[in-house]
């Protein structure tokens, strides 16, 4: 199952804004370095991307839809080519949505109430969202009442932080415009290449210091 996938690999890699040719230059080198897991953000309307990247990258990509806020967004997201949903918030009716398609869908999360929430609609599998900034130290807190969650560390996220996240109980990672940009020119393939192995590195020791 997709969750399991996920879980396993513990890192995807968002796109914001770019291109076809911008896209298309990131996938490749996230291939090369061993991500699957790619989510492009919807909010200028990436619908055809979603369809164009699965019918590229199939089956090595698994390809997702971000900032799905309505359910009208996931129901063309879907209907687009998306695995998997991923909301900056807490959104029932999209959770209904994605529960309806057998689709994978990670609520954004922030405070107590909207982890309990999505706990209790039977998702523990979430984004806490901005990670980078509400650090480790909150999400140790989070998984007091919550034992039972499955955070993947999402917003601004970089390389210094991924540790540290994952040794407090993050079960994933999200690397986005930090490591990518926003639109325009990506960087280049190799850098690509380079950074994303760090984080893998980064990612596999800190699991290993957490068990």
């Amino acid at each position: 199952m997709l969750r399991e996938e996920l879980l396993a690999d513990g890192l995807l890699a968002i796109l914001r804004g770019f291109d076809r040719g911008g896209v298309a230059t990131i996938v490749d080198a996230l291939l090369r370095a061993g991500v699957r897991f790619v989510e492009v953000t919807v909010e200028r309307g990436a619908f055809d991307l979603l369809g164009w990247l699965r019918e590229t990258y199939a089956p090595h990509l698994r390809v997702g839809a971000g900032t799905i806020v309505t359910v009208e967004e996931a129901q063309r997201a879907l209907q687009a080519g998306a695995q998997y949903l991923v909301s900056p918030g807490w959104f029932p009716d999209v959770a209904e949505e994605a529960r309806r398609a057998d689709a994978l869908y990670l609520p954004g999360v922030t405070t107590p109430t909207e982890v309990g929430l999505a706990l209790r609609s039977g998702i523990d599998l979430q984004k806490l969202f901005p990670a980078g900034l509400l650090g480790p130290a909150y999400l140790r807190a989070l998984l007091g009442p919550y034992p039972q969650l499955r955070a993947v560390a999402v917003g601004n996220m970089t390389l210094d932080r991924i540790a540290p996240m994952v040794r407090a109980g993050a079960v994933g990672v999200a690397l986005g415009g930090s490591i990518f940009g926003r639109a325009g020119a990506p960087p280049s393939p190799d850098h690509i290449v380079k950074v994303v192995r760090r984080a893998r590195e980064l990612l596999s020791a800190a699991r290993v210091t957490e068990e």
